[in-house]
């Protein structure tokens, strides 16, 4: 399995039960790439991204982005301590060149917008240099209606953009490395995969994506479902029916990396307690040329058995290398222990049998033990068994 980006790897560290911040974590990761990249590259970030979207005329446009292509000096800043009405107020994110503002960021990613707070921006910057720009910069959060208008504000040149904007530009600058050093291409690639990776952007979908979506739904889709039918049914028929079964169904999961069929126990009074699926794992990169190309090779038949019961078999694949992100339908099942076992896809497609009774065949030995550990769960959650 692909490990967690460079990016996330971080943000794992910062982040707390009680607090998840993101969005200083998003502009501290943007600042320091951003101080990083040549002039140009800069000017095109704010020209294309910042204020691709700006009310203001396109001479005051024109005229900051000369600024910051020949400024002597930029720094992008993050919780600038600024005064204003005589109180100490911290901007989000800003870019100063030869030490004088010239853009100021609000940014969001999920929660609500402070008018207030962008109305101070406004004043601090009119004041330092009302040829400056104000910038809200957002996921999911909508800027206050009256931002965009005409009156209210004294900075001319506002602009609203998304992240999924930035992550598309970083797209750019990561498929022209030769424009930036070896750095800042592997910082604007890991900061992209964190994007991607938090759900805040995505990709267009290209021909080939519209290829394969044609090809799946016009003839994959029957065949996968005829096999996962089968699946299913030899799971009802090898695992014990006394418990009963509820969601035995062909799902996708995970954006589309799964396609598996699971089964728990239905049992009114009594939590879900174990855990079984099966099915087909895809890889994280979602590199669909190269797994055109061999088209079996990484992708996976797995099986999970989940369970309160701690006696799971120890299979093949140690915990180090199970999935660190692996999703469940129920919120409940993700904290129970699991075991996974994995194979190779193309060893189906190469037996002699074809692939549908091939994975069955793999597939049976690894219910026979499930049922072990679903008759001892059963037994424990019996009726007489609770307090």
């Amino acid at each position: 399995m692909t490990s967690p980006g460079f990016y996330s790897r971080l943000f794992r560290y910062s982040a707390t039960p009680a607090l998840s911040p993101l969005e200083n974590f998003l502009t501290e990761a943007a600042a320091y790439l951003l101080n990083r990249l040549p002039a140009e590259a800069n000017g095109r970030f704010v020209k294309d991204v910042l204020l691709a979207e700006s009310i203001g005329s396109s001479e005051m446009k024109d005229d900051l982005v000369r600024a910051i292509v020949t400024a002597k000096a930029r720094e992008w800043t993050t919780q600038r301590t600024i005064l204003s009405d005589g109180r100490h107020q911290f901007l989000d994110f800003a870019l100063s060149l030869n030490g004088r503002p010239f853009i100021v960021i609000e940014s969001k990613v999920g929660s609500g917008a402070s008018r207030e707070q962008l109305i101070v921006y406004d004043r601090w910057l009119a004041e330092q240099n009302p040829s400056g720009a104000l910038v809200f910069l957002t996921h999911t959060t909508e800027p206050p209606i009256e931002f965009m208008g005409p009156e209210l504000y004294k900075i001319n040149l506002r602009s609203v953009c998304r992240w999924y904007d930035v992550y598309r530009w970083l797209k750019m600058i990561v498929d022209n490395p030769a424009t930036i050093d070896p750095v800042a291409s592997f910082l604007s690639d890991q900061l992209r995969v964190f994007l991607r990776e938090k759900e805040m952007a995505f990709d267009d979908p290209g021909a080939l994506d519209i290829a394969a979506a044609l090809i799946y739904y016009s003839i994959a889709d029957g065949k996968l479902r005829n096999s996962f039918t089968q699946f299913r049914n030899l799971v009802q028929k090898t695992l014990p029916k006394a418990g009963g079964f509820s969601d035995l169904e062909f799902k996708a999961a995970d954006e589309g990396r799964k396609l598996w069929g699971f089964c728990y126990p239905d049992r009114e009074g009594v939590s879900k307690s174990w855990y079984i699926a099966w099915g087909i794992l895809f890889p994280e990169n979602g590199n669909y040329t190269e797994l055109f190309v061999d088209p079996v090779q990484e992708v996976l038949a797995f099986f999970v058995v989940s369970s309160d019961y701690d006696d799971l078999p120890l299979w093949s694949v140690p915990a180090a290398q199970r999935p660190s992100d692996w999703k469940w339908p129920e919120q409940k099942l993700a904290k129970l222990p699991y075991a996974i076992v994995t194979q190779p896809l193309a060893n189906f497609y190469s037996h002699s049998a074809g692939f549908t009774e091939a994975f069955k065949l793999w597939l049976k030995p690894r219910l026979d033990e499930a049922t072990l550990i679903v008759q001892m769960v059963k037994v424990l959650l019996a009726p007489s068994a609770q307090p």
